[in-house]
């Protein structure tokens, strides 16, 4: 077996949750700005929630997950 090292791994763990968070972003503001600039009519309001909430709560997650892999990597290090 290898041993890894895994001195900056958390490190990043949050610069690609911190890119990915950024596209995300970046894609649901761009699609909330084409529905609101065409003509949909009734589907704007439904389908500006949809791109929220389907980006909102990837970002939270990831976030949220930091701690566990943070012990991951912990136990990692043990077992090495």
């Amino acid at each position: 077996m290898e041993n890894k090292n895994y001195g900056e791994s958390l490190k990043w763990v949050i610069y690609g949750m911190g890119v990915a968070t950024g596209f995300i972003l970046i894609l649901a503001t761009y699609l909330i700005v084409r529905i609101a600039d065409g003509n949909w009519g009734d589907y704007k309001l439904p389908l500006i929630l949809l791109i929220v909430f389907s980006s909102i709560v990837p970002i939270v997650a990831m976030f949220l997950s930091i701690g566990d892999i943070k012990k991951e990597i912990e136990k990692n290090k043990e077992t090495k």
